[in-house]
């Protein structure tokens, strides 16, 4: 099978960690040359012509030239250029660029009908990483997801190369209990934020669990695509390739496979200390309601759901029972996570559970809290699911006008009018679904939430009314 590997790097500072740490990282016995001996190998580095010329000398690519590949398509080129337009909408010229030549590296791949594996210029692998890839490949799967540690570069690079020095060929072998042990030494201090026992909370993309002194278990929404093998060639995605694009590709979730244990696969992910990660911050605790308040609107589909089921240990010793405890302790606090988005977010991919007098009591407080701030939308759906609980009529009109309310004030913001279409759908606001959906349609179609807007199509029932039939028409088309 042919594999092509896609790095996107330029720039002097990621091409010095790249050469320095990534590329070392995986020129190991158990990384690109045990790939090499069961697939055909691409390696396509995305950069500018000159750093193409300065990476193409060194003396690790020259190597490595003889065992796979190399090639050094131009991040300028006309086609990565076509391929950014589809990201015209972030912000960012880099992360343009990145994508453009991420997306067209893809295509590239889709047409001679190969894997990919996704590499970043500042990621570092353990020894058998893509060893491990290869066995997932033989084993019939088509992708291999796995959550990384984020790490300050300041401390842990010095300390990598005294503990793990190059070899003569130029390659650094990281066995994984060791890079593990060192990695949980130097933890980015944006992750503080996101331990379920911290004093302040950060919505993250992870869940962490502290396990022992030298131990973290993860429960991730996201999960970094390693390696795929697309079932088609992906549109476009709206963020990240670690975020929606794997729900593109592959239809059925059981065809990949999640690393659990950082034995078998340790991923570094090396983040500056003024890297700024997109998340919510809550000044007060941890609790499950005050995460599913911030959280719904982030991760919300049914992949999410399916990878944060899948517990990750980071351990730099034997595995032991504190761990299985620590991890039915987690099991636990999904549950009541996934409880809270069901509530807040009807009709959503979360499983329903009833909710217990504490956690009603909770939400009656909660309610007060946000009618207090900014967060209009969440305070008019808590209220219409209490009215809905306690069959409260009054509370449900109520709820009605103040959602009418936020279609007013957020009718340009086509997450704010899918969750609101969706939400007084499943509550039985249909014509107020209907209009949302309107609204949806009038704005930009690439933000399109296509799935949930078919499901809102049907849960109000289209034969009810023609504007709903040609809405439904519209949107299948």
């Amino acid at each position: 099978m042919k594999i092509h590997i896609l790095t996107i790097v330029w720039g002097a500072p990621f091409i010095e960690v790249f050469l320095g740490y990534g590329l070392p990282s995986l020129a190991s016995e158990g990384n690109l040359p045990s790939l090499a001996k069961e697939h055909e190998v691409v390696y396509r580095i995305y950069t500018t012509r000159p750093e193409a010329e300065v990476m193409a000398a060194h003396p690790l690519v020259r190597r490595l030239s003889s065992l796979i590949q190399v090639e050094f398509p131009d991040i300028d080129s006309p086609q990565v250029l076509e391929a950014m337009q589809v990201f015209d909408r972030m912000e960012s010229y880099n992360y343009r660029r990145m994508n453009g030549g991420g997306m067209d590296g893809l295509r590239h791949a889709w047409k001679e009908q190969a894997g990919v594996i996704f590499v970043g210029p500042d990621n570092i692998y353990s020894d058998g990483a893509l060893a491990r890839v290869a066995r997932a490949v033989r084993n019939g799967k088509r992708g291999v997801l796995l959550s990384p540690l984020a790490i300050l570069p300041d401390g842990f690079l010095p300390a990598l190369e005294s503990s793990f020095p190059l070899n003569e060929a130029g390659a650094r072998t990281l066995p994984p209990r060791e890079l593990t042990r060192l990695g949980l030494r130097h933890c980015h201090s944006w992750m503080a934020g996101a331990f379920v026992d911290s004093a302040w909370s950060t919505v993250l993309s992870s869940l962490y669990w502290h396990v022992g002194p030298e131990g973290i278990l993860a429960r991730s929404w996201h999960l970094h695509p390693l390696y795929l093998n697309p079932q088609r060639c992906a549109r476009d995605f709206f963020i990240s390739h670690d975020n929606d694009f794997v729900s593109q590709v592959i239809d059925d979730v059981r065809e990949l496979e999640i690393i659990q244990d950082s034995d078998e696969i340790c991923f570094i992910d090396l983040q500056p200390a003024d890297t700024q990660r997109f998340s919510r911050t809550v000044k007060e605790p941890f609790t499950p309601l005050r995460y599913a308040l911030a959280a719904e609107q982030l991760f919300c589909t049914a992949e999410n759901f399916y990878n944060v089921r899948h517990a990750v240990r980071f351990h730099g010793e034997n595995l032991n029972q504190a761990w299985e405890d620590v991890e039915l302790a987690s099991d636990d606090i999904l549950d009541r996570i996934q409880g809270w988005m069901a509530f807040l977010e009807p009709g959503s991919w979360v499983r329903p559970r009833r909710l217990d007098q504490a956690e009603l009591r909770e939400a009656n407080a909660m309610f007060e809290m946000l009618q207090c701030s900014t967060q209009g939308l969440d305070a008019a759906i808590v209220w219409a699911n209490l009215g809905k609980l306690h069959g409260a009529m009054g509370h449900c009109e109520e709820a009605l006008r103040a959602l009418e309310h936020e279609l007013e004030l957020r009718s340009q913001h086509i997450r704010a009018v899918v969750r609101l279409a969706r939400s007084a759908a499943t509550l039985g606001f249909r014509d107020l679904a209907e209009r949302a959906l309107h609204q949806a349609s009038t704005i930009d179609p690439r933000y399109f939430e296509l799935d949930d807007l078919r499901r809102i199509v049907q849960d109000i029932d289209v034969q009810d009314s023609s504007r709903s039939r040609s809405l439904a028409d519209g949107i299948q088309q």
